[in-house]
């Protein structure tokens, strides 16, 4: 059964959309946004480390996945890349 926000057991939500994406694939969709609409953006690509620093801990996995807050609400939300694109467009409207 369909809950609401404020029946929801406290926690950490994700709210990525219908898939499992990573930060390193949010960047890549910006960046490639960006490029589309002609503007500069820089790539995107993997880094061992942080400016240089060694050492630096990185969990072995961190995507965004929302099957948690999809379960719980029984709700499902549209694809990421869209949501990428329509905040892009409503701030380059500013």
């Amino acid at each position: 059964s369909r809950i609401g926000f404020d029946e929801l057991k406290p926690g950490i939500y994700h709210i990525a959309g219908k898939d499992v994406v990573s930060w390193f694939d949010i960047a890549k969709q910006i960046s490639q946004e960006l490029k589309n609409i002609g503007l500069e953006a820089s790539e995107v690509g993997r880094r061992e480390s942080i400016s240089g620093i060694q050492g630096v801990k990185r969990p072995a996995y961190s995507a965004l996945d929302s099957s948690r807050i999809n379960s719980n609400l029984n709700s499902h939300y549209e694809d990421w890349r869209i949501g990428i694109s329509e905040q892009l467009s409503l701030y380059l409207e500013m």
